[in-house]
């Protein structure tokens, strides 16, 4: 649930966690999670579905993004560019910058966009979860993007599992020698407050992590696993219709790719937190 108290400002939950105030209610938990979905799909993936057009480096103007999602989802017609901004001071992990009345993601982006992101304060060390079975591939030829445009590295242990547990695999962590690669003049950023942004990881600064990861495994499956459950709530059961017969063929664009559904204007299924 999104709130916001007149005294410390926006927050997810009932309380504001500073004074214990009930504030103002902005969303709904099922609101927020599909706003949210929204949000990253458009900055991140199909702009184009909305109508919308990223400048070259991701940002867009607040306004055009709630006008869009208002057209697209009549449901909604209640947001307003505060609740962007709330949506975006409340993420715990950053992923959504708001400056000067535009807004983008930080990271995640599968499209062609220039990030100029913070290249300052990148820890010694990072880390890049793996599938255990692609461990030795992967120090062998080092690391490429995966259905992003950048290598998305995280800060810590603990912060790359949580980002490898949508790997259905068992997974081990690829310790990153982030020092020597910027030493050596290849650029790191970051991205949001958990992740960081290259263009690609060569083997030669990679080794195997040393430290057990078993139980922070254990333990983030069953967050994501709590949190999964949670989101199967908010998919509306709708009564089953009689079947009718599929559109024609030019109904659909010219692409030959269907018009989605509402529910499947989101982020893409595979995730990346």
């Amino acid at each position: 649930m999104m709130r916001e108290c007149k005294t410390h400002g926006y927050f997810r939950g009932e309380i504001c966690p500073q004074c214990g105030d009930e504030g103002k209610f902005l969303l709904s938990d099922e609101e927020l999670e599909r706003v949210t979905r929204i949000i990253a799909g458009c900055l991140r993936h199909f702009p184009q579905r909305y109508g919308l057009k990223l400048d070259s480096n991701g940002w867009v103007l607040v306004d055009a993004l709630v006008d869009a999602i208002v057209k697209k989802v009549p449901r909604f017609r209640f947001l307003r560019p505060f609740h962007i901004q709330a949506i975006a001071d409340t993420d715990d992990k950053g992923r959504y910058d708001v400056k000067d009345g535009l807004v983008r993601a930080t990271y995640g982006h599968t499209l062609n966009v220039i990030l100029d992101l913070p290249t300052d304060g990148i820890p010694e060390k990072l880390f890049y979860p793996v599938p255990k079975v692609k461990t030795d591939q992967t120090l062998a030829e080092g690391i490429q993007p995966v259905r992003r445009n950048k290598v998305h590295l995280s800060g810590s242990i603990e912060a790359c599992v949580n980002a490898g547990v949508s790997i259905k695999e068992e997974i081990e962590v690829i310790e990153v020698d982030a020092e020597a690669m910027q030493k050596d003049g290849i650029k790191i950023m970051r991205a949001g407050k958990v992740v960081y942004l290259t263009d690609e990881v060569p083997a030669s600064y990679l080794k195997r992590s040393k430290k057990g990861i078993k139980r922070m495994v254990d333990a983030a499956r069953e967050e994501r696993e709590k949190y999964m459950a949670q989101r199967k709530k908010f998919v509306r059961i709708e009564n089953p219709k009689p079947q009718e017969p599929p559109p024609p063929k030019e109904a659909f664009p010219q692409s030959g790719e269907p018009v989605p559904p509402e529910d499947q204007d989101d982020e893409p299924k595979w995730d990346f937190p």
